[in-house]
């Protein structure tokens, strides 16, 4: 996404695409300002091309029941059954699409039991289903709500959309005392109210997944095989011999082994797997792909605004851009998820609509504080920019180039420090791939009946 952007912004410095629209930011500053949407849409569709190319190009083979089973002839479907073992043994790892039902249909706690028993040291990876649909509804609406701001930004150059036109002075001679003021207050209320949207979004996604992780654990705590259920009572039967010869040892009940073993061991490895740190507990890769419109915003779009501005306000710009990528706007989501974990612990409630109710001004207000570091931050560099090639907007006069690098390293040094010690690399975030490495979940999976064609 970033170097399809970059690419779009210098191949527009050759060949200037229809959509472009100019502006002066001062009326008496040469300066000119460039409102573009290609940067903007070539990351966009860069990254989403780049995605699909990559999972094209792994080749994984996955085997999902419901897909791979035939679920109408009888026959067949029964053959499918009795070679399940075999697919779960040629399987490197389980990831389980877990909701609140999962422990409730018996043909799912059979293959978590089978894979379990054939292979006591490969991961048992539980993906709550609805945070993994929540990343990419979020990835959509920001897409389009940051699409919004581009095309927004367009139509208050005043500009012609369909060609390249020399918009209108947006500041003059006292700027503050005109329309321009307001208009600029009215884009600050916009990027503000964004902030807020995304840390209200954030704050209950935080919220949510503490939720699921409590629902999960006592699920597991509370586990019993004997509670699934099943349509066929032949099947039960069947599946409740195929683990019991699995699990017993010892002269202890296999299905009681079994379940002892789900909760504990695989109930210890499936909560250290969610559990990402003390600092925060939303992984950096995962806020990266959250925030893919924002990247494409900030290295698209802005960076297309300064195309016609000095080298030095451009290699600037960019460092702050790549500052306030990598830095800022994933330390501040992280603090905002980790308020609305911590405002769930502390609820006691069962579920997201009841903590919503419950916690309404309590979630308001940290989207406040959230969104507010934002637009702070935003205008911070906004200003830091303006000095270099418009100190007219901040009613100074040029300032010395070296005062402005100490500012902007101030800048990135802090918010470099910051994303530190919120993502802080800790030793038990691979714990768990080596927590079962010596000891099993199981048996030794030596009894398992295992029938491969």
């Amino acid at each position: 996404a970033i170097f399809a952007c970059l690419a779009m912004s210098c191949l527009q410095r050759a060949v200037e695409l229809p959509g472009n629209v100019r502006t002066l930011m001062v009326a008496d500053n040469p300066t000119v300002l460039l409102a573009s949407p290609w940067e903007y849409l070539a990351g966009l569709l860069a990254a989403v091309a780049s995605a699909f190319l990559l999972l094209a190009m792994q080749q994984r083979i996955y085997f999902v029941d419901a897909a791979c089973i035939h679920q109408a002839n009888r026959a067949l479907k029964t053959t499918g059954i009795r070679h399940l073992a075999g697919y779960v043994a040629m399987s490197q790892r389980l990831l389980v699409l877990w909701d609140e039902h999962y422990f409730d249909r018996l043909w799912c706690v059979y293959e978590l039991a089978t894979f379990s028993a054939i292979h006591p040291n490969k991961p048992v990876i539980f993906l709550p289903l609805r945070s993994a649909i929540a990343t990419f509804v979020t990835v959509a609406l920001e897409a389009i709500a940051f699409g919004m701001i581009v095309v927004f930004h367009i139509l208050l150059f005043d500009g012609d959309m369909p060609g390249s036109l020399q918009g209108p002075a947006l500041l003059g001679q006292g700027w503050w005392e005109t329309e321009a003021l307001l208009l600029f207050l009215v884009f600050v209320f916009v990027i503000g109210f964004g902030y807020f949207l995304i840390c209200i979004g954030a704050t209950m996604f935080g919220a949510d997944m503490a939720l699921q992780r409590v629902a999960l654990q006592k699920h597991l705590e509370s586990f019993d095989v004997r509670a699934a259920g099943c349509y066929s009572a032949a099947d039960r039967v069947e599946i409740y011999a195929a683990i019991g010869s699995m699990y017993a040892q010892n002269g202890m009940d296999g299905l009681d082994a079994f379940n002892q073993m789900v909760r504990t061991a695989l109930k210890d490895e499936v909560l250290q797997r969610l559990h990402h740190g003390d600092r925060t507990t939303l992984p950096y890769s995962t806020l990266l792909l959250v925030m893919l419109p924002l990247v494409c915003l900030q290295f698209g779009f802005i960076n297309a605004a300064l195309r016609e501005t000095s080298a030095f306000s451009q290699a600037l710009c960019f460092v702050l851009i790549a500052v306030a990528t990598f830095a800022v706007v994933p330390s501040v989501v992280a603090m905002a998820f980790d308020r609305g974990v911590r405002l769930a612990r502390s609820s006691n409630q069962p579920d997201l609509p009841t903590f919503a109710s419950q916690a309404r001004l309590a979630i308001a207000w940290a989207a406040v504080r959230g969104a507010t570091e934002m637009l702070l931050t935003s205008l911070s560099a906004f200003f830091l920019l303006c000095m270099m090639d418009f100190p007219e907007v901040v009613g100074l006069s040029q300032m010395p180039r070296a005062l402005l690098l100490a500012f902007a390293c101030l800048f990135c040094i802090t918010w470099l420090c910051m994303a530190r010690c919120t993502f802080w690399p800790r030793a038990d975030h691979t714990s768990a791939d080596k927590l079962w490495q010596g000891r099993g979940r199981g048996g030794d999976g030596g009894n398992v009946a295992v029938e491969i064609e």
